[in-house]
């Protein structure tokens, strides 16, 4: 009887942590008058779909490895999260036909992030610092990068 009880508590436990990975790894979407955007968290991973158009496209690449989130907080056109393994505060929003992205942290570290590339529908990024930089998405330059 013992061993039963042994093996069903195993079996329970382990039947928990599979779901526990299927919620980290869940989607969040948000939209405006212009988009939706999806959001996988725990990869980072972002596609965009505009309204006139029947099929998203990749944004950023999902990390292949999910990471552990705090602290999420979703709204209609905003995502807020926390990673608390790198001391990271991640903040998505959409503002009219923009998606804005923060990364804030009390630590200097490196963040590859938004792999991109792989997405042949996407034109180009606009990265904002200083004067801003528009980068073409096939740039062979930039994709070394």
């Amino acid at each position: 009887m013992k061993l039963l009880a042994k093996s069903l508590l195993i079996i329970i436990a382990i039947a928990c942590a599979h779901l526990t990975a299927k919620a980290e790894e869940k989607s969040y979407t948000l939209r405006n008058n212009r988009w939706s955007v999806r959001i996988i968290p725990t990869q980072l991973g972002v596609w965009g779909k505009p309204f006139n158009i029947n099929q998203e496209f990749m944004l950023a690449q999902p990390a292949s490895a999910p990471e552990k989130i705090e602290d999420l907080k979703a709204g209609k056109d905003r995502l807020s999260w926390r990673i608390p393994l790198k001391s990271l505060t991640v903040e998505m929003f959409l503002a009219g036909p923009e998606l804005s992205v923060r990364f804030t942290t009390q630590r200097e570290q490196a963040l590859d992030w938004p792999m991109s590339g792989t997405e042949r529908r996407v034109r180009a990024i606009t990265f904002p610092q200083n004067e801003g930089l528009y980068i073409p998405a096939q740039d062979a330059f930039w994709l070394r990068q």
